[in-house]
């Protein structure tokens, strides 16, 4: 059975998955590295926006479940 430690450093290695992407994306489709920190960037503001999302569901379905 997973522990709580087990779950949060596989939860921090699913986040940082697709960041080695962009550099294949890059070579790939040729964009430069300006484009490649627009990427980037956006990537980071999703997750951060979900983060803090995400936060305020669970404080608000926090009491439902007492």
């Amino acid at each position: 059975m997973a522990t709580g430690r087990d779950l949060r450093r596989a939860d921090g290695a699913a986040g940082a998955l697709p960041t080695p992407l962009y550099v294949l994306y890059q070579r790939r489709e040729g964009f430069g590295t300006g484009m490649l920190t627009v990427a980037f960037a956006i990537y980071v503001l999703g997750v951060v926006v979900t983060l803090l999302g995400m936060g305020r569901v669970s404080a608000v379905l926090r009491p439902l479940a007492r």
